[in-house]
């Protein structure tokens, strides 16, 4: 009796020291995390222009995702008729043409250069046209420059009025500066390679005048200053 009573009371402090080293922890479960509340009048970051991107902007809807030209509050950047477009072989400024893939091909293959891009209603119809000053990628040498007039109301399939500065191309050898339009007449300055210049070094001031009419376009002027120095090719 007093045997079995002794077994009794060793079993109990068995399992009491057994329960006193246990963890209410599971094995292999980690605490779950705390998190700890936000600071009252914490700052929340708000997405807003990247002032690195030169106001260019994607819009899926309503134009095929083209890359439009926005203001953004980094660099103040818009799209401003004759102005150079910055990045000639990369997306076309926000005016909804696609002008510069309707530019024609390179004969020999060679990539083509954009170099300027004007607007002026050049057909009379009130709506601003296109005019894209292009070359292609010397191989040997530059080329000379063409523009190519597109009709404004054609954007996103350009419809091109006719190429200017072909008539002069190499006799001139111009290299286009400077685009306008307006009352059906489009005005082109250049640089050009007169005696004793060069293509590298161009010593002509040009100014084109073509006018259009029933279609086509007809060169109605050309006036020429030589200069005594190399003119800028940029």
């Amino acid at each position: 009796m007093l045997k079995n009573a002794a077994l009794l009371t060793t079993a109990a402090l068995t399992v009491a020291l057994a329960a006193g080293c246990s963890d209410s922890t599971t094995a292999g479960t980690a605490p779950a995390a705390t998190t700890a509340p936000a600071a009252s009048g914490a700052a929340t970051a708000t997405p807003t222009s990247d002032p690195g991107d030169n106001g260019l902007r994607t819009t899926p809807a309503g134009n095929g995702g083209k890359a439009t030209r926005t203001s953004d509050p980094g660099d103040g950047a818009k799209a401003t008729p004759t102005s150079d477009p910055g990045d000639p072989n990369g997306s076309d400024p926000g005016d909804g043409g696609n002008w510069f893939n309707a530019a024609k091909p390179c004969p020999a293959g060679q990539a083509v250069e954009i170099q300027k891009l004007g607007f002026g209603d050049v057909t009379g119809d009130g709506v601003d046209d296109a005019l894209l000053a292009r070359a292609c990628e010397p191989i040997t040498s530059r080329w000379p420059s063409t523009v190519e007039v597109f009709d404004g109301t054609t954007g996103e399939k350009p419809r091109r009025l006719g190429v200017l500065l072909a008539d002069v191309g190499e006799a001139d050898f111009p290299y286009v500066t400077d685009l306008s339009a307006a009352g059906g007449v489009v005005t082109v300055k250049a640089h050009g390679v007169g005696d004793g210049g060069s293509q590298a070094c161009p010593n002509l001031k040009l100014t084109y005048k073509y006018e259009y009419s029933g279609g086509t376009f007809t060169r109605t002027g050309r006036t020429v200053t030589k200069s005594s120095s190399c003119l800028s090719l940029d």
